[in-house]
């Protein structure tokens, strides 16, 4: 039998309750993927693994950039560190959103402009039109520049590791 003393919390902590949360979304998330479709964790995992990074990575850039701020001007570091944050967020969604349409179009060819316009308007002609070609079309195109997007995605953030490493390994006496 264990007897709670005042050292001992009754109710776990902020913290804990937040690590009990991650444990078992962990362990709830296999469970979730066998029992949807393929096709969805393909495109699941990913949008998962993009809504995560820049949240577990902005205390780590927020931390280096304040650190290497003067006391004095760390709060114009941080302003500056969330702007960046912001507009990179806003310009890579633009540039990489706009080469997926373009991918997206490129695949679809001609089928017409309303299937042409968005994945949702393609599934709808398709759909309307009871042409499971074209709906495979559709699939496909938007699969393809997903895929597309996401590789370029990735190229960038492993030039920004390789630029951070390079950086990061100047001497002192380098850095501006």
């Amino acid at each position: 039998m264990t007897v709670l003393t005042s050292r001992e919390p009754s109710v776990p902590t902020a913290p804990a309750q937040q690590r009990q949360l991650l444990a078992l979304a962990a362990l709830a998330l296999p469970t979730l993927l066998v029992a949807v479709d393929i096709s969805v964790m393909a495109v699941a995992l990913p949008s998962i693994a993009v809504d995560l990074h820049p949240s577990a990575a902005h205390p780590l850039l927020m931390d280096r950039v304040i650190s290497s701020s003067p006391p004095e001007r760390a709060g114009a570091g941080a302003a500056m560190a969330q702007l960046a944050n912001e507009l990179g967020v806003a310009l890579g969604l633009t540039v990489l959103g706009s080469i997926g349409t373009v991918v997206y179009r490129h695949s679809l060819g001609d089928v017409g402009e309303t299937a042409r316009t968005s994945v949702v308007d393609g599934v709808d002609v398709a759909t309307a039109r009871g042409d499971g070609g074209l709906l495979a079309d559709v699939y496909s195109a938007f699969t393809g520049a997903y895929n597309v997007i996401g590789l370029l995605g990735l190229a960038v953030m492993v030039v920004v590791v390789v630029l951070a490493r390079v950086e990061g390994r100047a001497p002192a006496s380098e850095k501006p």
